[in-house]
């Protein structure tokens, strides 16, 4: 049973279609607490990005501590995390976003190629507002 709403962008940059969708729950849990995994790619180039919603769990590790600056804000009342890397750094212009829905204890994570910070939190607030 899934106690969060899972729910594809409304909003999706022009030129980025889906091309895969995964659904898929822990062994130990079967039909519990799902994860959405979503990928976009453009339809004109190699660049893309992808969406995960899951239940929160806070014994895992953040992934957006992997980049090496992180900002935390509020933006239309849900807590954000950007983690980045300086442009000199080899991760190319991959950067990673997260909202989290507290009190249904869900979150979308968002790993992007070439989008800009503004077109990602559009992306994720498209899937929880």
């Amino acid at each position: 049973m899934v106690d969060y709403p899972l729910h594809h962008p409304t909003y999706v940059p022009k030129g980025y279609e889906l091309i895969r969708e995964e659904i898929y729950t822990e062994e130990a849990h079967f039909d519990e607490d799902p994860t959405v995994f979503l990928d976009y790619l453009q339809t004109d180039g190699e660049m893309g990005f992808y969406t995960r919603t899951e239940k929160t769990d806070p014994k895992k590790e953040d992934e957006l501590t992997w980049y090496e600056h992180i900002d935390i804000y509020v933006l239309h009342g849900y807590t954000f995390t950007h983690g980045y890397d300086d442009q000199e750094m080899d991760t190319g212009n991959v950067q990673g976003m997260k909202v989290v829905i507290p009190e249904l204890e869900y979150e979308v994570i968002i790993h992007a190629g070439i989008l800009t910070k503004e077109e990602m939190e559009k992306i994720l607030l498209s899937m929880v507002e």
